[in-house]
Parts: structure tokens; C-alpha cells; sequence
């Protein structure tokens, strides 16, 4: 066995009552260090080490904890949960869909992530209905990582066929 260093996020949001902790790459926690400490972007977007695409509403964090922990652990299987979106509004519980297409969730963290967000995002669910939602209202944004990959690529495929 050997010694592993773990990165933690520990953010606490303004409508929260407690912390969300997210485990991360070290070079996911330093780019938000980076990013965080000198207000360079609305939103943050990252992988987690357990499977997960996350994007947070810079805006929304009241302060951030930098952890980090060395010691033996056991491997962290990637969750592959299926096809989904986790949205958290501000003073809401977290809402949970079900998808079908991968590419419009991916545009969506791209949006985000390119902090070019001028209007409202929206999607549409498993059952072809479409949601539509105020990104300045949200907290935290989570999908399976997986689905958003292979729609990143699938995406850059039916841009090449265009």
C-alpha cells in the first residue's frame, strides 16, 4: 500500500446551513484556489475523483476550505449512475432529472465554464420535456461524468459533419 494525498473543497453557500465537501485532483483544487482567490470567473467546473462533472456558482460561495489529508485509502470507484442532472437553486433542495442527451448537458458546463452565460440554460428531460433555468440562481450543478464526456465528444463529431 502506499500513502495518498486526497484534495478536498469544503464550500459553504450563502442559503446552505452546511458545507459541501468535494473530493478533488490536486490540480482541480489549485485551479480553484486560483480562480476563487482572484474572482477570475462565475462559475467553476471540474471533474470529481468519484465520477462526477460539477459546476459552482462562484457567486454563491460565502467562503471556501482548501483541505487536504494523507493516508492509506481504499480506491474510489467512479459512480456511473446513468444518465442524469443534479441542479441546486438557491434556498431550494437539490433536483434531480433524468436525461437522454448527453450533448445538451455538456453545452451547458462548456456555457458555464466558458463564463460567456447571458440568458437562461435549458434542456430537455427524459420524457422530451423541456427545463428552463436562471444560472444566476444556481448553486452547485452536478452530472455524471461520463455522460458529459461522451457528449463533449459527440458534440465535437457533429461539429466536424457541420
Amino acid at each position: 500500500m502506499s500513502i495518498t494525498t486526497r484534495y478536498y473543497l469544503k464550500l459553504w453557500f450563502y442559503s446552505k446551513d452546511k458545507p459541501t465537501e468535494l473530493i478533488v485532483s490536486k490540480y482541480e483544487w489549485e485551479r480553484f484556489e486560483s480562480i476563487y482567490s482572484q474572482n477570475d470567473a462565475d462559475f467553476f467546473v471540474c471533474n470529481t475523483t468519484d465520477g462526477k462533472y460539477i459546476a459552482i456558482n462562484l457567486g454563491q460561495v460565502v467562503f471556501a476550505h482548501l483541505l487536504w489529508d494523507s493516508g492509506i485509502y481504499a480506491v474510489l470507484e467512479e459512480t456511473n449512475d446513468g444518465e442524469y442532472i443534479v441542479l441546486t437553486f438557491v434556498d431550494r433542495e437539490p433536483v434531480y432529472f433524468d436525461i437522454d442527451d448527453p450533448v445538451e448537458i455538456a453545452d451547458i458546463f462548456f456555457t458555464l465554464d466558458a463564463n460567456v452565460v447571458s440568458e437562461r440554460l435549458s434542456f430537455l428531460d427524459c420524457d422530451g420535456e423541456r427545463l428552463i433555468f436562471d444560472p444566476d440562481k444556481l448553486l452547485f450543478l452536478e452530472a455524471n461524468a461520463a455522460m458529459v464526456e461522451e457528449g463533449q465528444e459527440l458534440s465535437i463529431q457533429e461539429s466536424k459533419f457541420e
